[in-house]
């Protein structure tokens, strides 16, 4: 079975498509959407402030229908055989 793109994922909460997706790339600095809180488990705020550090890519999904938001992990690369 083929692994699911993450260009391709629905909202995990209620199946919408329309979903706006960021990539973060780890060292980057994000903004989060509360002073001194991390952005999710692949971001690190380890001084408090409006700012939180990439600790590893991935990319940032919103939904536009019902505003939940999730991280996902890029695809691994393709080996070859």
């Amino acid at each position: 079975m083929s692994e699911v793109r993450p260009c391709d994922s629905p909202c995990p909460k209620c199946g919408s498509l329309e979903v706006s997706r960021q990539f973060n790339a780890k060292g980057e600095t994000v903004k989060p959407k509360a002073y001194g809180k991390t952005l999710n488990k692949y971001c690190s705020n380890r001084c408090g402030t409006w700012h939180n550090e990439v600790i590893r890519d991935h990319i940032q999904n919103h939904c536009k229908c019902c505003h939940f938001e999730w991280p996902l992990l890029p695809m691994k690369k393709a080996t070859k055989k």
